[in-house]
C-alpha cells in the first residue's frame, strides 16, 4: 500500500512539473507557480481541512492526513496566497471562513492555522500548522475558615462568541455557559480565544447568586497570552473566604491576584 502511495505522489510531482513548465518564449507571470504543502511535526489530528486561497477566491479545498504525510503539490496563481489548516468544522460553522459557537454552549475544541506563501515565483512551500484556538478552564472552589455558602454552579459569560477561520480573529457576540460544580467543588470549561478581559464568572447556590468574579482580569494579570499561536489551558483556583485567585497555565507558572468577589 506505501509502495502504490510514493508512486502516485511522484506521479502528481512529475505530472505538476510538466504541467507547470514554460518555455521563455512565454510570459512567465501568466505561468501558475508550483506550490508544495508538507505538514509541521507537531499537529496532533488525523485529517485537516485545507484550502488556498488567492485574490479572494479558493483555488484548493481538500482533506489531507497529517499522519501519513500526505503533502500535495498544487498549482497556484503567481501571488500571495494564504493556506488554511483546520480540523473539519464544515457542520459548525456558519460559511466556509467563520465560526459560532451554539447559543448556551461551550466552545467546541478548535484547532486552526493560517499560513500566508509567497507564490509570486516558480515554485513555493507551506508547511502549515493547526493551532489550539480554544483554552480549558480548570475551576476549583475552595472553602477556607469563616467561608460563605459554597456555590452548586457555576455561568461563564463573555463578549466572544466565535472564531474568523481565515484570520484567527476572535469574532463578537454573546456567549455563555452554565455548569455544575461536581462534589469536589470543581468543573471545567472551553472557552474561545479572546480579544480583552471581558470574561466574568457567576458563583450560584440554592439561595440564589453567590457572587461573581471577574476571571477576565484575573487571567490576563497572570501574564496569559491569548495571543499564542496555540492556546495553553488555565487552571484557576478560587478561595471564596481569602478572595482570591491563583491561575495557573500549562507551563506550571503560578499567579495570585485579588479577586474583586462580592
Amino acid at each position: 500500500m506505501n509502495t502504490m502511495l510514493n508512486t502516485k505522489r511522484l506521479f502528481l510531482y512529475l505530472l505538476c512539473l510538466f504541467l507547470s513548465s514554460c518555455s521563455v518564449k512565454e510570459d512567465r507571470l501568466r505561468c501558475p507557480c508550483r506550490l508544495v504543502i508538507g505538514f509541521d511535526e507537531s499537529i496532533e489530528s488525523s485529517e485537516l481541512s485545507v484550502s488556498v486561497h488567492s485574490a479572494g477566491e479558493t483555488v484548493f479545498e481538500d482533506v489531507l492526513h497529517p499522519a501519513l504525510l500526505d503533502s500535495r503539490v498544487l498549482l497556484v496563481p503567481r501571488n500571495v496566497v494564504s493556506v488554511i489548516s483546520y480540523d473539519p468544522l464544515s457542520e459548525l460553522c456558519q460559511d466556509a471562513e467563520i465560526y459560532l459557537i451554539e447559543p448556551g454552549k461551550q466552545c467546541d475544541s478548535i484547532y486552526c492555522g493560517v499560513t500566508i506563501v509567497d507564490c509570486r515565483g516558480d515554485e513555493a512551500s507551506a508547511v502549515v500548522s493547526a493551532g489550539k484556538q480554544f483554552a480549558t478552564v480548570y475551576l476549583n472552589v475552595i472553602a477556607s475558615g469563616s467561608s460563605p455558602t459554597l456555590p452548586e454552579s457555576v455561568l461563564v459569560s463573555g463578549d466572544i462568541c466565535g472564531l474568523n477561520l481565515a484570520t484567527l480573529l476572535p469574532v463578537r457576540g454573546e456567549f455563555f455557559y452554565n455548569t455544575a460544580l461536581d462534589e469536589y467543588r470543581s468543573c471545567s470549561f472551553r472557552v474561545p480565544r479572546q480579544q480583552d478581559s471581558r470574561l466574568s464568572l457567576e458563583l450560584s447556590g440554592n439561595t440564589g447568586s453567590t457572587g461573581s468574579i471577574d476571571i477576565g482580569r484575573i487571567i490576563s494579570n497572570s501574564g496569559y497570552d491569548w495571543s499564542a499561536e496555540s492556546l495553553p489551558d488555565i487552571l484557576l483556583d478560587i478561595s471564596l473566604a481569602e478572595l482570591e485567585a491563583g491561575l495557573i497555565v500549562s507551563d506550571w507558572n503560578v499567579k495570585v491576584v485579588e479577586s474583586d468577589f462580592q
